[in-house]
């Protein structure tokens, strides 16, 4: 029997089986791309080891925190400069081994990434640890700081932890990488070459315009993925923009999260703001803005030589700025 294309049950059928014939040659190439890239550990090949990776374990909430009751001596910098870090039984960064802190006693909680934490410096040599320690401050210090941290996770701590302690005043520290952070659920995605644990908690805005958790971390042994896939992600987001705005708006949302969450729990939200008034320039949040008119000359030589982090300088001169931001604001 002949067919013509005129026919156009018989022309549908050639058009569909084509189609299908496509797709399964697409299918077996993507498949074969997928075991080249797998063989190859293209594009994930964990060369190097951040200095979080050997204090830190998975979290199941946060993605990664600090191993409890943890004593390390790391060196950081060109100079290899020798820094003992401690951690308590929750975790959190103290000046000494088996330092206890009081549940009672009122705080201040400080929380962000490793500007908070002191990357690269000791413990009283951070700002956080260094404005502890002017008498005119009477509270405690908590360091919740967490090395690699973005908002998210600042927030995700911050409600872990206020009711556990008499919390008075909640200090996140903003610096620009968290933009990129807080859109990014696979560090690897960023940092192909580099060891880490599993993924981190991911935030998003709904179609209804709310803030919602939508991925948790999961470790990666149990993380099913496309390397392909993750390869094409990364070109993408080293050459792409396209985020940006959103990334804004999503970490927006979250700091007022925390400044709500905050409110709820009787303590004070301070926005320490590391990345200039372009950011998050609020009337309604307590906001200290690192880069001033009064900004020291010699700023941007105060950093770790081969590190990029803020030295001990840096971080004293924050402590004096957050110390005459409290005193000017009747905080202490």
């Amino acid at each position: 029997m002949k067919h013509s294309f005129n026919d156009p049950k018989w022309f549908n059928s050639i058009v569909l089986r084509v189609v299908i014939f496509n797709i399964i040659i697409l299918f077996v190439i993507l498949l074969i791309a997928e075991g080249l890239f797998r063989i190859l550990n293209i594009p994930f090949d964990p060369i190097e080891t951040p200095s979080e990776y050997t204090i830190a374990q998975f979290d199941k909430t946060l993605g990664w925190s600090y191993i409890p009751n943890k004593t390390e001596t790391q060196t950081f910098g060109l100079n290899e400069k020798p820094v003992v870090m401690c951690f308590d039984e929750n975790g959190f960064r103290v000046a000494s081994p088996n330092h206890i802190l009081s549940k009672e006693e009122p705080s201040i909680l400080f929380v962000g990434c490793s500007f908070t934490m002191g990357h690269g410096v000791s413990f009283e040599e951070s700002f956080p640890g260094k404005f502890g320690l002017y008498p005119e401050v009477k509270y405690q210090i908590i360091n919740a700081g967490v090395q690699a941290y973005g908002t998210d996770q600042s927030y995700l701590m911050l409600s872990k932890i206020c009711n556990a302690f008499n919390i008075k005043y909640v200090v996140y520290t903003f610096i620009p990488g968290h933009l990129r952070r807080n859109i990014n659920y696979d560090r690897r995605l960023l940092y192909p070459k580099t060891k880490f644990l599993g993924t981190k908690p991911l935030f998003k805005i709904n179609n209804h315009g709310d803030l919602v958790l939508s991925k948790k971390p999961i470790r990666y042994e149990n993380y099913i993925h496309s390397y392909f896939f993750d390869f094409l992600k990364i070109r993408i987001i080293n050459k792409s923009h396209l985020f940006d705005m959103y990334s804004l708006d999503l970490t927006d949302r979250i700091i007022h999260r925390m400044d709500d969450f905050c409110k709820k729990n009787d303590a004070r939200f301070i926005l320490l703001n590391w990345g200039g008034e372009k950011y998050f320039n609020y009337n309604d949040i307590p906001t200290i803005h690192v880069y001033n008119r009064n900004l020291p000359s010699s700023w941007y030589s105060m950093i770790i030589p081969g590190d990029g982090h803020p030295d001990k300088k840096a971080h004293e001169y924050i402590a004096r700025l957050l110390l005459n931001f409290f005193l000017k604001n009747n905080f202490l």
